[in-house]
């Protein structure tokens, strides 16, 4: 809308019935390109703001003079002002519809501010626009339709001395509008629901805000903090004082404590407060003490593979078993792995001997040892071989080690092969002993025929066989792949008993040649055949690999309870078992008989007349003879 002195002069009235014509976006867009029209506004709104205090003063008095002639007339009623009313909380004022929305929406949306002031703030709530006596007001602002209607609480009396011109009915309740609609068998508007629905909880709010308004919250949470906090240090303080007269004179503290139990399995609880330490504990353990120095901690591992076993018939026990042993662990620990060993694997017989016996093994080993030579500068990989059996799995591998590298790793390598074909945990430790025990056999065997660990020296042709040098291809050749993939196997009975066979013909075979040596020299170990590992099956049904010798708990024995017979029918089967018996012996007889007749007969030879003259005769030219049998 262009506001040009070239168009007619309009007024008020006309100004305002074309701006409520438009959509709110042409409305708010006309306002920011006038600024003359906005001027205009205001201005209007500055007279009808003047306006409307000038009657409110007028409308005071009068109220004061209402209020005084009523107190003369009625003392006894006292009347409510209207401005009495606006105090109250929980009052609301009713707008008519179109006009408040008109100028919220076009007064709001018009941001641009003119001498300070923003044309949104041209707006009251609650009071509508009024213009100057000169200016002719449009119907829709007619004043008969701008009284409000103020709700009152309920309860609230309708007894309001007002001026009419501003004063209407109060709601009764805050559904009253809803309520009438349904009366007149009206449908509820969504901006009457929503509408009731606000001043419900603008009213229950108010309601908690005075409540809380009556009592300090903060204080009262204050007060429990400070309560709690000065019970708790009397406390303390009793309790230090407490323990300080028992400390020092060596008195009894239960005035604090109380009593407690009194003796028995319970022991005295109302002594003197004393720390127990680990060795005066009523637990005890049969266990020897460990001790570490800091000189054993700084020293680098040097582990030892060490094999233990042990024949009925040769040692008069039988265990099978491996692990690994550091080199800078104190020797006295053998002793304990000893006992501990003994302990776990449950064996019969004098303890003192089987220990000694364990302990010598080990020192044999660990004389025998021969260190691991790190020399990256060597390209040397020996075959390693794995066949380990425990409990009802056996596990079959081969691949190649290079064992002057001091980058490869036993335990690591075992605990990510063990991820890999899930296996639990006491592979682990086989797998690594197995590796570290081929590769002290390859050690000791460069060592006898004298290899000087380096470089430029040549590898005997005992050996020459057997290692590897540099890379032909990174995958093994195909008639070989068999062999180099690991393979896991869940043994039956059979095949339990049939290795444990090929382990006893092993074991005899080793001692003959163990004595034969090379031209009357040194014997190297048999480099194609490694040692097996079969582990003697823990005692114990809970560890992977372990046997329950316990008693059995799902299996049962059925023991039936004895059964009472009478007496009559004991005398009943005594009978039947003796009538049997004679029948059985009359049928005996009757069979001796026949064949003694038989045998006459075969041993005579007895022919026609002979032979009726011993039978009867039926009537007819035919033989009938009577066979009983049983």
């Amino acid at each position: 809308m262009d506001a040009n002195a070239s168009q007619p002069r309009r007024n008020a009235q006309q100004i305002y019935q074309a701006l409520m014509a438009m959509t709110p976006e042409k409305r708010s867009e006309a306002l920011a390109n006038n600024p003359q029209l906005r001027m205009f506004l205001q201005n209007v709104e500055r007279q009808r703001m003047m306006q409307l205090n000038m009657m409110r003063q007028q409308q005071e008095q009068q109220q004061q003079q209402q209020q005084q002639q009523q107190q003369q007339q009625q003392p006894q009623q006292t009347p409510i002002s209207q401005s009495s009313l606006e105090q109250q909380p929980n009052q609301r004022i009713i707008q008519p519809n179109g006009q408040s929305n008109f100028i919220q929406q076009t007064l709001n949306n018009a941001s641009p501010v003119i001498n300070g002031e923003s044309i949104a703030g041209l707006h009251t709530s609650g009071i509508n626009l009024g213009l100057k006596e000169n200016v002719p007001i449009p119907g829709q602002l007619n004043r008969k339709y701008s009284k409000p209607k103020i709700l009152r609480t309920p309860g609230q009396t309708n007894d309001i001395n007002a001026n009419n011109e501003y004063s209407g009915n109060l709601m009764k309740n805050f559904d009253e509008w809803s309520k009438r609609l349904k009366n007149a068998d009206k449908s509820i508007d969504l901006n009457v629901a929503l509408y009731e629905k606000l001043i419900k909880k603008d009213a229950s709010y108010q309601d908690w805000t005075n409540d809380n308004s009556k009592s300090d919250l903060n204080l009262i949470l204050k007060n429990k903090i400070i309560k709690n906090y000065q019970f708790y240090e009397k406390i303390k303080s009793e309790r230090m004082q407490s323990i300080q007269k028992g400390s020092n004179s060596n008195e009894l503290i239960n005035e604090m404590w109380g009593d407690g139990y009194s003796g028995y399995g319970n022991g005295f609880t109302s002594g003197k407060i004393q720390i127990i330490y680990p060795e005066n504990s009523k637990m005890g353990s049969n266990e020897l003490p460990l001790k570490l120095n800091h000189n054993s901690i700084k020293n680098i591992d040097e582990l030892i593979p060490i094999r233990l076993e042990f024949d009925t018939d040769r040692d008069g026990f039988q265990l099978n078993d491996t692990f690994i042993w550091n080199l800078n662990d104190d020797f006295e620990l053998i002793k304990i792995i000893s006992l501990q060993i003994i302990e776990d694997y449950q064996m019969p017989g004098n303890k003192e001997k089987i220990s000694n016996k364990i302990i010598q093994s080990v020192k044999d080993q660990i004389n025998e040892y021969y260190p691991i030579v790190e020399n990256l500068s060597i390209d040397l990989r020996f075959p390693i071989t794995l066949d380990i059996t425990i409990s009802n799995n056996q596990l079959i591998d081969k691949f190649d080690w290079d064992i002057f590298n001091g980058e490869n790793n036993p335990e690591e390598f075992a605990e990510i092969m063990c991820d890999e074909l899930s296996l639990p945990g006491e592979f682990k430790t086989a797998i690594s002993h197995c590796i570290r025990e081929q590769c002290q056999i390859y050690m000791k065997s460069l060592n006898m025929i004298g290899y000087t660990f380096d470089s430029a020296s040549k590898i005997p042709d005992d050996l020459s066989k057997i290692a590897r040098t540099g890379y032909d291809q990174v995958l093994q050749p195909r008639y070989l792949m068999g062999d180099y993939t690991p393979t896991v196997n869940e043994l039956t009975i059979a095949n339990f008993e049939k290795i444990i066979k090929e382990r006893e013909r092993d074991a005899r075979r080793k001692k003959r040649t163990a004595t034969r040596g090379r031209r009357g020299g040194f014997v190297l170990p048999d480099l194609h055949d490694m040692p097996k590992t079969f582990r003697t099956t823990l005692p114990n049904g809970i560890l992977p690999g372990g046997a329950d010798v316990g008693v059995e708990v799902d299996g049962y024995i059925e023991e039936p309870d004895k059964i009472d017979v009478p007496l009559r029918q004991q005398d009943a089967r005594r009978l039947y078992i003796e009538e049997m018996a004679q029948i059985n012996e009359k049928l005996i007889q009757e069979r001796n008989k026949i064949h003694q007749w038989l045998h006459l007969v075969r041993e005579r030879r007895m022919r026609g007349a002979q032979l009726g003259a011993g039978v009867r005769r039926n009537g007819k030219n035919e033989i009938s003879i009577k066979f009983v049998w049983r």
